[in-house]
């Protein structure tokens, strides 16, 4: 069968394949080589693994160069920088809302047209938002009512006070 093999020859990658050619016989009496230039396929899974291990890692900050591509290489590269430009910009926003929220503020809900997972983020962010406005309203109004309930303690115990005191006179 044919032989299958890659080279390096300074920054060029040469990809060879050797077929055996046979007379009727069976007998070999020689060999086709098909010589393949793969320098600007491999230079792109080379960057391609380079980019996806770093968004892999979290690093969404690196991107193709695609000056130089053309084709196939062109449309897959550009889809890729897309796919890694868009994830960022989503994960930012939803990173920057989730800092708003630490910090305390609750007033801003996340905005944007978002799709598959990041909708569903996108709403449960927000929903949570709307449940911690809630709680905290729901803990003001309890501690207010507290505090009211504790003037109204101190002031009857401050009569009974007095009233103690004007009995002992």
């Amino acid at each position: 069968g044919p032989h299958r093999s890659q080279w390096k020859f300074g920054d060029r990658t040469i990809s060879l394949v050797a077929s055996p050619i046979n007379d009727r016989q069976g007998q070999r009496a020689g060999a086709v080589l098909e010589w393949q230039d793969r320098t600007e396929e491999t230079q792109l899974e080379e960057a391609v693994t380079a980019v996806v291990q770093s968004a892999a890692r979290g690093d969404f900050s690196q991107r193709l160069d695609m000056a130089e591509a053309s084709g196939f290489f062109k449309l897959l590269g550009s889809g890729i920088n897309d796919l890694v430009g868009s994830t960022e910009r989503n994960l930012d926003t939803f990173s920057a809302a989730l800092a708003r929220i630490s910090d305390g503020d609750l007033s801003q809900s996340v905005e944007g047209d978002f799709e598959g997972i990041f909708e569903r983020l996108q709403g449960d962010l927000n929903q949570m938002s709307a449940q911690l406005v809630s709680t905290i309203s729901q803990v003001n109004a309890a501690a207010s009512s507290l505090t009211s309930a504790a003037n109204q303690v101190s002031s009857t115990s401050q009569s009974l006070s007095q009233a103690a005191s004007e009995q002992a006179a």
